[in-house]
């Protein structure tokens, strides 16, 4: 994963994707490897977005990454991303949704919000967020995934491209 990073850093592109595709075969399969799976993921979204310009995949690594994700309430970054990522795709309403569960995330209310208010969302939970993405639900029973593993990758620092941070980034890097 590390080396991945460095190779995206150095802008060697095809050997980032080798490298992040690598790391995830390397990962612990069920709740030992979910965090370092929904890291990578993360990473893999972000340097599909900034680096590619694919946006189907990189929202479909930013799914792979809040289904791997026991408590996807703890990481708004992911909604912050995959609102970026619905904006490139011309995507208002699900960008407006993903930003109102930033905002539920983070304690604030979405001020782009038109037509829904953050807090007539409820609080996206594991087990909304499992149905959500339709994996079935025997599945996270047979993974043996709970909640409560310390999470240390964020504190890891990814290579921004040409994109500026927006109001967003700004305040989860506050938080």
């Amino acid at each position: 994963y590390t080396w991945a990073l460095c190779e995206w850093y150095l802008e060697n592109f095809d050997r980032t994707e080798k490298l992040f595709d690598q790391a995830l075969r390397m990962t612990n399969v069920g709740e030992k490897g979910s965090d370092a799976r929904s890291m990578i993921l993360q990473s893999l979204a972000r340097f599909y977005f900034e680096a590619r310009a694919d946006y189907i995949m990189a929202q479909h690594s930013i799914c792979l990454a809040l289904k791997e994700t026991v408590t996807p309430g703890r990481y708004p970054q992911m909604w912050a991303l995959w609102a970026e990522i619905s904006d490139a795709q011309g995507n208002g309403h699900l960008a407006r949704s993903c930003r109102d569960q930033l905002a539920k995330d983070i304690g604030t209310i979405g001020t782009e919000s038109s037509d829904m208010s953050s807090s007539s969302l409820p609080m996206m939970t594991a087990p909304a967020m499992r149905n959500m993405l339709r994996k079935a639900p025997w599945f996270y029973k047979l993974a043996g995934i709970t909640e409560g593993e310390n999470r240390w990758r964020d504190t890891i620092s990814l290579p921004l491209g040409e994109k500026k941070k927006d109001a967003n980034s700004e305040e989860i890097e506050a938080h």
